[in-house]
């Protein structure tokens, strides 16, 4: 695209009005980074914020071996959340979180315990 905008070719370019013509690259761009954006607030929403850990830390850890547990019988993790917000008081958007952090702690350490080849 580059190319041609770079040897006078208006191949890549929008008219949006007469004589303005808008080139496509920057909308490539401009949709980049709008998905980055995008993509970095879902990653921020998905991890337990400090405010959390600090008030639901305790529990969480007291119960782990349950959602551990209920896990390996393959329960949903939506069904682990509401029964852990009815036995618990742990609001569900919290465990789902707490589910996915211990979800990347196991991945993580799963990858480093490999042997190398």
């Amino acid at each position: 695209m580059l190319l041609a905008e770079a040897a006078g070719l208006r191949w890549f370019t929008l008219q949006v009005a007469p004589g303005c013509g808008l080139p496509l690259w920057t909308l490539l761009g401009v949709y980049s980074a709008l998905q980055f954006v995008l993509w970095r607030s879902a990653r921020r929403r998905l991890e337990l914020s400090e405010d959390e850990i600090a008030h639901w830390g305790a529990l969480l850890e007291r119960v782990t071996p349950t959602i551990l547990s209920m896990y390996g019988d393959k329960v949903p993790v939506r069904e682990i959340a509401t029964t852990l917000e009815a036995s618990h008081g742990i609001p569900a958007g919290v465990t789902l979180r707490y589910i996915i952090a211990l979800a990347r702690h196991v991945r993580e350490h799963q990858h480093n315990a490999r042997p190398p080849n």
